[in-house]
């Protein structure tokens, strides 16, 4: 402020409080580092700490990478809700073995990664078994979490970190190829298992429905090891259930249109389940089209005749005549002889003509005298 002769004799001074601006500025640069379900550091930020570790004074320089066995298996069976919770699960389990150590970030999907400064190959090894054992004692939703690790060292300047990088990520992978069969095993146990806890009755249906495709399979003269696929596939045809909400099953008045599309929805909750495993993917394509209808007019494709897979053909006709001769909450059984003419009538409409004809001559029979002696109908 000046006076009338240009003489400074005053001053205004503004203020202006940023607080919120500065930590709006760093929450936006704290979540641009972050993975938002884990709250590890991300991709992004992993990146940059390789080049930040790119140097000397941090060798030997290990890198561990975990992969989460099982995601894609548990999010189709139970849904993604219960697949995050075992993300989270096992994030935890890293965080608590391996908190202060490195770099620890989610690189995205079910893959993570321990960037570990100043660390030999004896200390990842040891850290890597000490994290296994850790998961171990884990379960989310009854399935035990179960991971793939992968580490390698950078030793001297020689070796690129990206050339450790891949070299973990390849060992890692052979890791899950070899434990692979033994934990799809586990997993898909315990999705039967609350298949069965949910829906009371499935367990013995799926146990006969087995035993049907058995004979029917045996009655079409097929070979033995086609035979067993059969039996797995009966086992196995109802998996997807467990999305469906159980009230739907006891409804004594027809179902409507949104509850009808939801039961039908559950061949294709099967298909990718059982399509999660890969020596199953021929048993994944018959769960999906086992209520498909020889005259076009099933779901989910509409295929008709012989665009049906043959096993589901078979399977179709199994599952029918189980469900026909059992009772359920909304239904009564029917007899054998009901069953079997409900057969017959929509052969060629519903069911392949020529597995009711094996199915009534050579199956059959077998059951009317199992009935008597009180044993499979």
């Amino acid at each position: 402020m000046l006076d009338s002769g240009s003489q400074v004799r005053g001053g205004i001074v503004v203020f202006r409080d940023i607080t919120a601006w500065v930590e709006s500025q760093e929450r936006i640069r704290y979540l641009s580092y972050r993975d938002p379900l884990t709250d590890l550091y991300n991709r992004r930020y992993f990146e940059l700490a390789c080049k930040s570790y790119d140097d000397g004074e941090y060798l030997p320089l290990s890198i561990l990478m975990v992969d989460v066995n099982g995601l894609k298996l548990t999010n189709d069976a139970f849904g993604h809700a219960v697949g995050d919770e075992l993300l989270i699960s096992v994030a935890d389990v890293l965080k608590s073995v391996a908190d202060g150590k490195g770099c620890l970030a989610r690189l995205g999907g079910d893959e993570f990664v321990l960037l570990l400064p100043n660390t030999g190959p004896e200390t990842v090894d040891s850290l890597a078994k000490e994290l296994l054992s850790a998961t171990k004692s884990r379960k989310v939703a009854g399935l035990p979490l179960s991971v793939a690790m992968g580490w390698d060292t950078r030793l001297d300047g020689a070796r690129s970190m990206s050339d450790v990088l891949r070299r973990a990520e390849d060992r890692m992978y052979k890791h899950k190829l070899l434990d692979r069969p033994n934990h799809r095993a586990q997993t898909m146990a315990v999705i039967l298992q609350a298949l069965y806890d949910k829906i009371p009755w499935e367990k013995e249906h799926a146990q006969r429905v087995a035993e049907l495709c058995r004979m029917l399979g045996e009655g079409l003269e097929m070979y033995p090891e086609q035979v067993q696929r059969l039996y797995t596939l009966g086992l196995l045809h109802d998996i997807g259930k467990l999305s469906i909400d159980y009230e739907i099953f006891l409804k004594p008045e027809p179902l409507t249109e949104e509850e009808l599309a939801e039961i039908q929805r559950h061949s294709e909750t099967g298909y990718r389940i059982i399509g999660a495993m890969s020596d199953m993917v021929d048993v994944s394509e018959y769960v999906l089209s086992h209520h498909e209808r020889f005259d076009g007019s099933g779901y989910p494709r509409g295929l008709v005749g012989r665009q049906i897979p043959f096993y589901s053909r078979i399977l179709a006709v199994a599952d029918a005549w189980d469900a026909m001769t059992h009772e359920r909450p909304y239904r009564i059984a029917r007899t054998l002889e009901e069953a079997a003419a409900e057969l017959k009538a929509n052969a060629g409409i519903q069911f392949d003509p020529r597995v009711v004809e094996v199915f009534l001559e050579r199956v059959y029979p077998q059951l009317t005298a199992n009935e008597a002696a009180g044993q499979l109908r």
